[in-house]
C-alpha cells in the first residue's frame, strides 16, 4: 500500500530565501573587510538606490542571515544634545561555521 504523500513530494518546491539579492550584494562588499551598518547601506543606498532596505531592515537582515556576524560595536556621537549610539560591526562568518 503506497502513502497518500508519495506523489505529493515530488510538487513541493524547495523554500527559496528572501532577501538573497541584498545577501549577495552585502557578502560581496565584506569580503574586502568588516564594515559598520551605516557604511554597508550607503554603499548599498549608492550601488543600489531603487531597491536598497531601509536602515531597520537592512539591520535585521545582518542579524538574522547565516552569512554575516557582529564582529564589535562603535559608539557613535549625535550631532544633537541627545547623547550617542551604539552602531553595530558586521562581518563575515567563517565558512565552516555555515551549515548548507
Amino acid at each position: 500500500m503506497s502513502n497518500i504523500f508519495d506523489a505529493h513530494d515530488d510538487k513541493i518546491k524547495p523554500k527559496k530565501r528572501r532577501n538573497i539579492n541584498t545577501i549577495n550584494r552585502v557578502v560581496k562588499l565584506l569580503e574586502e573587510g568588516n564594515k559598520n551598518t551605516r557604511q554597508i547601506h550607503a554603499y548599498l543606498h549608492e550601488t543600489w538606490p531603487r531597491w536598497c532596505p531601509n536602515m531597520r531592515r537592512l539591520s535585521n537582515i545582518l542579524a538574522k542571515s547565516r552569512e554575516f556576524t557582529e564582529v564589535g560595536k562603535e559608539i557613535v556621537k549625535a550631532n544633537d544634545a541627545s547623547g550617542s549610539y551604539n552602531l553595530a560591526i558586521w562581518g563575515l562568518t567563517s565558512e565552516a561555521g555555515l551549515d548548507n
